[in-house]
């Protein structure tokens, strides 16, 4: 009998797994469907397909649009009369940053389809060329449309790590700096709630050499980070991050270092020279439904821009949820504790701000935008007394205060990028 627990924990490490049993286990579904047919339901079906699986067809929202994927139909989502008994559905929508199907699979529930798979583990498995133990090409990861060094395990098995020798780790997925809380759009919900912050903070450029000193001190006392992401408000807006990005690089223990950015902003050929490192790539977040057209003409020249210089980069459309009412709920400290242990948000969202490390991303928005402030949940930066133990026992704390503040409900999702009128 196939073992899916056992499958998704050997997929996820990279581990030897048996084929066969996969193959037999998919072929012997009446109905395949798999959700989504963009780039990482089109490579999965290709290989499904290579492995003389046939798939019964794609589910996605621009059924109309793309009509069929390599011969194999694409019907518009929860159609197509299949019994959920008899039906198998691969979910094949990932969120980059998190690689999180949660909301394909809580829907797929509602409508009773109850046998299911993680499409991102099957990627991992059939897919990824890379196996435990095999060095690190950061050009494949960083190139890679499908998945995300940002969700990857075997990826973080492959970064250097920094020798310490005091029975401690500090390992981090992604850290991210915040460069400035200026920004060239005015989202609706934005992630960040940038937008909410007000004029006199959004028009202020952080010092560059207070940036760095922040990032150095803590960069001297942590084990290993996979990622570091430069983001904003608009990240090229701040006029140092070309000395900031090649300053972030001169460190080895950590893999990747990514720029996200709207791509409504000046990137000059200057700069890109300048940032060009395999290290590095440039990450457009595509807001183009809700840009004028001057503004969908920068985006694009700014894509060309960087594609001519030969920079690692994607483009993507970001999931959003709606963001939720700070309120105080009336949660157990056991209750929080189990919270905070399977919080992702932790280990994806770290962020370095203001001269603090603070890594739950709660607590940096309130405490921003001034709703809520606990040090004891965060970590002052600009003294490196004691500071790799403030950190290490900042970031495993039992629970933040600020948990006591974090809803329990999965925010509904909306479109990525609305502007406010």
């Amino acid at each position: 009998m196939f073992d899916i627990d056992q499958f998704y924990s050997a997929a996820i490490e990279g581990k030897p797994f048996n084929l066969q049993e996969v193959v037999t286990y998919l072929k012997s579904c009446k109905n395949l469907v798999l959700w989504g047919a963009g780039n990482c339901g089109t490579q999965i079906g290709e290989k499904l397909t290579s492995l003389g699986i046939e798939i019964t067809c794609f589910w996605d929202r621009r059924a109309a649009e793309i009509c069929d994927i390599n011969g194999i139909k694409v019907l518009p989502t929860f159609t197509g009369g299949f019994l959920p008994e008899e039906t198998l559905v691969i979910t094949c929508i990932t969120n980059g940053s998190l690689g999180d199907d949660t909301w394909q699979i809580r829907e797929l529930v509602q409508n009773e389809y109850i046998n299911y798979l993680q499409g991102i583990r099957l990627y991992e498995a059939l897919v990824c060329p890379f196996r435990k133990g095999d060095k690190l090409i950061h050009e494949v990861c960083l190139n890679n449309s499908i998945c995300s060094m940002c969700n990857c395990k075997r990826y973080m098995d492959m970064i250097p790590r920094r020798q310490y020798n005091d029975g401690r780790e500090i390992i981090i997925q992604v850290v991210t700096v915040i460069l400035t809380r200026a920004c060239t759009l005015s989202c609706k919900n934005c992630g960040q709630r940038t937008s909410d912050y007000p004029k006199e903070v959004r028009s202020v450029f952080p010092d560059i050499n207070s940036m760095k000193h922040d990032y150095d001190n803590f960069m001297k006392n942590e084990d290993a980070v996979g990622m570091v992401s430069i983001i904003g408000g608009e990240p090229f807006l701040h006029p140092d991050i070309v000395e900031f990005a090649q300053h972030c690089l001169k460190y080895e223990h950590f893999g990747a270092l990514n720029i996200t950015t709207n791509g409504v902003c000046k990137i000059t050929e200057d700069m890109l020279t300048k940032l060009k490192n395999p290290r590095l790539k440039i990450t457009f977040s595509d807001y183009t439904q809700f840009l004028t057209e001057k503004q969908k003409e920068l985006f694009n020249r700014n894509i060309d821009k960087v594609k001519s210089a030969g920079i690692n980069m994607g483009i993507g459309v970001p999931i959003w949820s709606m963001p939720g009412d700070i309120e105080r709920f009336d949660y157990s400290e056991d209750y929080m504790t189990t919270r905070k242990a399977s919080c992702r948000s932790i280990e994806l969202c770290s962020t370095i701000v203001d001269g603090h490390f603070v890594p739950c991303t709660l607590a940096e928005v309130t405490r921003g935008l001034k709703i809520l402030d606990f040090p004891e949940d965060y970590v002052d930066l600009s003294s490196d007394e004691n500071l790799r133990d403030r950190i290490y026992n900042c970031f495993n704390k039992e629970y933040y205060e600020t948990c006591r503040y974090c809803t329990n409900i999965d925010g509904k999702l909306i479109p990525a990028g609305e502007q406010r009128c």
